[in-house]
């Protein structure tokens, strides 16, 4: 990617607030005004366009001067917009609160005013000692140690410094057993290994034989993080994984604060505990924990949802739907959809299109196999009218497969005849390759166009019988996956009529 698109792709990335803010912001900025007022221009412009174009740029400001040093007006504009969302994400995070203090702090302290500055000292030092930012108090101790010196003498001082010495000594201690944790969890696979399948514990190593030396939250998270892999990828017991996962979710719910400061940690543990109980098939409690999931950001009060905490509610959502779907929840997969496609439409300029794509799919699915056609058919022209890459190409290629189907059950025969044609045309586009049962597929729906409907049920029972006929089983199981042909084979090999 070029850095031409840096600035494309930071505009972009900013919510209507943001955009809204900047405008602002830039209006009432100091300085040159029509500068600012071409910078708001250009700022336009660019978000406009669909894909970045420099030269449509360039013709569209051919009579402005600053198109002639373009690059240096996108960069001023680019430091603009990163200011503008310096003020606007002033309370982000309790860190960012911190470094706006410690710049107080700073500016108290050179212009003498001690006592000011000993009151936001004592501020941050509470924040930061509360939220556990180790690596923010040395900051917030140090300016404290100046303060000392630069208020203080004699036998008082001596005692202060030693004190503010033994907090970082404190500090320090936690932030090295922090980085060890650390340390293991970068080389997880590596430190796991030699376990697996060995009598040995990881229990008896120091680290781990109980939670002393994990004595921040964050050390706890890593520690329970570390635990959980070793129970899943060493010993294969996944009822104790889900114990640790468990503990680990009762310190962050006894710790509400550090989970409004990082959701995202909350959100993941939870996301832990559903994926193990799918291994186990313990499914029954499943629902609960995806609905704990949603509901968190509103009852820890997290005001700004993070793009990767919006992908785990997403994840959330895919999960129940599949859920659903392998359990033949039908029913029940369908009466959630209006939910999701309503919190989709909320969220829909920062919902990443393979998230669209795999739920617009999961939708025509369900609704296929409650024989709710025209509705699953809505789903599949979203997908076709949406221009999507090609991430998702397995998901676009069995879309078409199911645009199939449907046409089928519906008795569009004539519609269908054309629908191959262009199935056939997405594949051989897109796969240099074609499967052995995409080639069987595409043979049987091309001869059922021409074929008489007493014909089918031989039709049918020709494709059951060689459907996966050279076809390894990995093949044919990630097939059904997707789209289970061999049910819909079986319903049909059934029936007593067709249309």
């Amino acid at each position: 990617m070029s850095k031409k698109e840096n600035l494309f792709l930071l505009i972009k990335s900013l919510t209507k607030a943001e955009k809204r803010y900047f405008k602002l912001f830039a209006s009432s900025t100091k300085g040159d005004k029509q500068k600012h007022n071409n910078y708001l221009l250009l700022f336009e412009a660019i978000d406009k366009q669909e894909s970045y174009d420099e030269a449509a740029i360039k013709q569209y400001f051919v009579k402005q001067a600053f198109t002639k040093q373009l690059h240096v007006t996108k960069n001023y504009l680019s430091q603009l917009i990163l200011k503008s969302l310096r003020n606007f994400h002033a309370k982000l995070s309790k860190e960012s609160e911190l470094r706006d203090l410690l710049k107080d702090i700073e500016i108290l302290f050179h212009k003498e005013l001690y006592t000011q500055c000993q009151d936001v000292i004592n501020k941050a030092c509470h924040m930061a000692q509360e939220y556990e930012c180790l690596h923010l108090l040395l900051d917030v101790n140090r300016w404290k140690r100046r303060l000392c010196l630069a208020t203080s003498a004699g036998l008082n001082s001596s005692k202060m410094l030693n004190a503010i010495h033994s907090e970082n000594t404190v500090c320090l201690t936690k932030l090295s057993h922090l980085h060890h944790y650390w340390d293991w969890t970068i080389n997880l696979f590596e430190r796991i290994a030699p376990y697996k399948n060995q009598p040995d514990s990881l229990l008896t190593d120091e680290w781990f034989q109980d939670t002393s030396k994990a004595d921040t939250i964050q050390a706890q998270k890593l520690y329970h993080h570390i635990l959980m892999a070793y129970y899943v990828m060493a010993k294969q017991d996944y009822t104790q994984a889900i114990k640790v996962v468990d503990d680990l979710i009762r310190v962050l719910e006894e710790n509400p604060k550090h989970i409004t400061e990082d959701l995202g940690a909350y959100l993941t543990a939870l996301n832990n505990k559903v994926g193990l109980l799918l291994d186990m098939k313990q499914y029954d409690s499943i629902p609960m924990l995806l609905q704990k999931i949603r509901a968190a950001a509103s009852k820890y009060k997290v005001k700004t949802v993070t793009a990767a905490n919006l992908k785990v509610q997403l994840h959330t959502y895919n999960l129940e739907l599949e859920l659903y779907r392998d359990t033949d929840a039908y029913e029940t997969g369908v009466a959630l959809i209006p939910e999701i496609a309503d919190f989709l439409q909320t969220q829909v300029t920062l919902v990443p299109d393979d998230y669209l794509l795999c739920f617009y799919y999961q939708f025509a699915y369900l609704y296929f196999r409650q024989k709710q056609y025209p509705e699953a058919l809505q789903w599949l022209n979203m997908i076709f009218a949406t221009k999507f890459d090609s991430s998702r190409q397995d998901l676009q290629s069995f879309t078409r497969f199911l645009h199939l189907i449907i046409h089928f059950e519906l008795g569009n025969i004539i519609v269908l005849k054309y629908a191959v044609e262009a199935c056939r045309r997405f594949l051989k586009k897109e796969k240099k390759v074609l499967a052995t049962f995409e080639k069987k597929l595409l043979s049987f729906f091309s001869k059922i166009c021409t074929q008489p409907p007493d014909k089918f049920q031989h039709l049918f029972g020709k494709l059951q019988e060689e459907l996966f006929v050279g076809s390894s089983p990995k093949e044919r199981n990630q097939c059904l996956d997707y789209l289970n042909f061999e049910q819909w084979i079986a319903e049909n090999l059934q029936k007593k009529s067709f249309f």
